[in-house]
């Protein structure tokens, strides 16, 4: 059974992987519910969703989804725990072509940035301009500060990809390193007479994985750093706290799971940019010197 996480405010689910007999491409869209559904619910109680897929060869998946209100996750029965698996979540459905064509633009867009530091940089200066500005509606001025802090954490998610994904796939040494310690591919197996094949093709599959993994995932992302860039991340403690904190403003609007209200100001965001900027600033370091 392969388990796998996604988020749950996006409208749909869409996955695809190939069939384990013939090797043929299976794809299944399935509903998310959405948060209005779930909302003030208790963590425990969960909504699911559910689809079967059937290869042409006679394999049958069955495909089911979870969602609570601090989580989405699910499983495919049929295949492995470490068999690879397209995944994505989107606000409609849409067929593979345009999957693929989208895939492609994440990448293409992750690819331009090549100056992944300085774009961080000037979008941590124009988050900092914004937090000296207030707003005499105060309702409206603590809108702000959240979106503020939602951007910080936003930035530095973007750095983590941007570089990882360039710095890798730029270079043959780091590209074999990804594929030797990635853990989603530590129980992949290949068929001997398909070893050219998928020879050809492991480039364009370890740059979908890259673009699957969710960068503010700290503790994985850390992992990934050190075992194939060799860069450090330290102490991330404080980083993860404030990805905490985001997740609570974007996915219940400010209040916590214990219902206690998140509260932002202009000094709790001048610390968490200091905090970010030093974050990223150690990582870039090491970048560097690569």
């Amino acid at each position: 059974m392969r388990e796998f996480e996604f988020d749950p405010t996006f409208e749909n689910l869409f996955l695809s992987f190939g069939c384990i007999q013939c090797s043929e491409r299976q794809q299944i869209e399935l509903f998310i519910p959405s948060q209005e559904d779930i909302l003030g619910m208790d963590e425990t109680i969960q909504l699911a969703s559910e689809g079967m897929m059937f290869c042409r060869c006679g394999k049958e998946y069955y495909c089911k989804i979870f969602v609570t209100p601090n989580r989405g996750y699910g499983h495919i029965e049929g295949i492995t725990s470490g068999y690879r698996i397209t995944k994505l979540e989107t606000d409609g459905f849409f067929n593979e072509d345009e999957y693929e064509a989208l895939i492609d633009d994440q990448y293409d867009a992750i690819v331009d940035n090549s100056e992944f530091y300085d774009t961080f940089c000037a979008e941590i200066r124009s988050l900092k301009e914004l937090n000296s500005i207030t707003l005499p509606n105060s309702r409206v001025d603590r809108t702000l500060k959240r979106q503020i802090y939602i951007g910080i954490i936003s930035s530095m998610e973007t750095y983590l990809s941007d570089a990882f994904i360039n710095t890798t796939l730029n270079s043959d040494f780091f590209l074999k390193r990804f594929v030797f310690t990635f853990k989603d591919f530590k129980n992949e197996t290949i068929p001997f007479n398909r070893l050219y094949e998928e020879f050809e093709t492991i480039k364009h599959k370890c740059r979908q994985a890259m673009l699957e993994v969710i960068f503010h995932n700290l503790g994985k992302v850390k992992g990934m750093y050190r075992d194939t860039l060799g860069v450090d991340f330290g102490n991330i403690a404080v980083p993860s706290k404030a990805v905490t904190k985001r997740h609570d403003l974007v996915h219940r609007n400010g209040w916590t799971k214990e219902k206690d209200q998140v509260m932002i100001d202009s000094d709790i965001i001048n610390a968490l940019i200091v905090d970010i900027q030093s974050f990223i600033d150690r990582i870039e370091k090491q970048i560097k010197r690569l």
